[in-house]
């Protein structure tokens, strides 16, 4: 099992985007992830992540290191997000 300090010294120096629709699961797990990456991103949609995405690339000339994605979202789904981003 892993401990927290472990997790962190292999997780501190990620960028993570993280799209979900649901309000209540988001913020959740988006205060979790706070606690373990480097910087985590926030998105409420598919269309929105993606402009996020491209955004951090133009910011940084870089991509996240992480996108961790819903499938049922409005907009744009999960599905199409990633292979928007990975054609």
């Amino acid at each position: 099992m892993v401990d927290f300090n472990s997790l962190h010294q292999l997780t501190k120096n990620l960028n993570v985007l993280y799209i979900e629709d649901d309000k209540n699961f988001r913020d959740e797990t988006k205060d979790l992830f706070e606690n373990i990456f480097k910087s985590v991103d926030i998105a409420f949609d598919g269309e929105m992540g993606l402009s996020l995405y491209k955004q951090y690339f133009k910011n940084y000339f870089s991509y996240y290191d992480i996108v961790i994605t819903d499938i049922s979202m409005p907009k744009m789904d999960g599905i199409e997000l990633i292979k928007s981003i990975y054609p």
